[in-house]
This record gives structure tokens, sequence and C-alpha cells, in this order.
């Protein structure tokens, strides 16, 4: 997934591998100044996966599992949204 996306140009947010670093060079709006600075400061990969199922490999039985998003993925949304 991660090299997939930024193959496309959408890296992560907090990807090492894969990530551009983000530059405010050529940012010109504070506003925009400030959510690179917030994207900076996230402390690791912004990736989840609110729900994953697949037949397990030897029983065959359907597997399922859900997992809301961290709070700290939906404050990053909420910065980024606004």
């Amino acid at each position: 997934i991660r090299v997939h996306l930024a193959d496309l140009g959408h890296s992560v947010i907090g990807d090492p591998i894969y990530g551009r670093p983000l530059s405010q060079k050529k940012i010109i709006s504070e506003i925009f100044k400030d959510k690179v600075r917030q994207i900076k400061l996230f402390k690791r990969q912004a990736l989840h996966a609110v729900k994953l199922s697949f037949n397990h490999p030897i029983t065959n039985k359907y597997l399922e599992f859900n997992c809301p998003l961290p709070n700290d993925i939906k404050q990053l949304i909420g910065i980024l949204k606004n």
C-alpha cells in the first residue's frame, strides 16, 4: 500500500521509507504552513485498517476484524479538513 501510494504521488503521512519530505518554502498561506507543521509533528504512519476480512488459509473459516479509527488519526483528519 505504502509503495503504491508513494508511486502515485500520495505518500502516507509519517512514512519514513516511501514518504516525501514536506517543504514549507513553496507554501504561501499561513493556514497551509500550520497544516504542514501539524503533519510533521505526527509521530507515526497515518495508515489504519478499520476492517480486515479473509478466509483462514487452513480452516477456510471466514474471519473479520474491526477496529475504529484511532484518536490521533481522527485529530489529524480534523486538522487537514479545516
